[in-house]
Parts: structure tokens; sequence; C-alpha cells
């Protein structure tokens, strides 16, 4: 993977709480999925899924940042003084989601997936 899990910053103040990823490789961020999950009982990662959010379509650049809010707010970008980019993303929610100690944040590629519309059966 050209990103990887750097940190998560203010947990559980919902105005600064944050999840940040690094990247490596230049890639297109909307090739990644956080999942937010628990502690299983045997002290891994668990397959119960709190929340997901998947990025939207988006160059980034080697070096540059990527920043998941859990409040509310508009996406942007800002260039830093080293010349990287700070990409900035809002799931949009009220209350803080990092603030568990035994929770999880996962970060998965997902280069290759499909979507059937439960209708079209």
């Amino acid at each position: 993977m050209n990103v990887d899990i750097k940190k998560i910053r203010d947990r559980g103040d919902i105005d600064r709480e944050r999840l940040v990823l690094e990247v490596h490789a230049d890639d297109d961020i909307g090739r990644y999925v956080v999942f937010v999950t628990d502690c299983a009982e045997d002290g891994g990662v668990s397959n119960r899924l709190k929340r997901a959010y998947w990025f939207p379509d988006k160059p980034v650049g080697e070096g540059d940042l990527v920043v998941l809010y859990t409040k509310a707010g508009n996406p942007k970008i800002k260039r830093n003084e080293d010349g990287t980019r700070s990409h900035f993303f809002y799931l949009g929610l009220e209350k803080p989601i990092w603030s568990v100690p035994s929770d999880y944040a996962v970060l998965l590629q997902a280069r290759n997936w499909q979507a059937l519309e439960v209708s079209a059966q």
C-alpha cells in the first residue's frame, strides 16, 4: 500500500479528533477505505464494523498527508511549506468515534471492487 495510518489525534474531542494518513508514493486516495472496528476475543481486529469511510477519488502525492476529521466540514487542500499537500476530509458526525481504547482504525486498499444495486435482482 502507498498510504499508511500515521496516528489518531485528539481522541474524544469532536472539534479536533482526526485520523492522519501518510502517503508514501503517488496514488489515488479513492482506492482506500477506513473502517472503525473493535477488538476481537483473540485480541486482534474484529470483523464487527462500526463505521466505514471510502475516500472520494482524488490524486495524492508522495509525502502528502490525508486527514479524516470526525466532525462535519467541507473537503479542502492545504499546501505545506515543503511543497507537499494536506488533504482534509470529514465524516460529518456529532460525537467522537476514536475515544474507545479497544477500537481499531483499519485502512484497506480497494483497487478492485463490484457493486450491485439491491433492486437490480
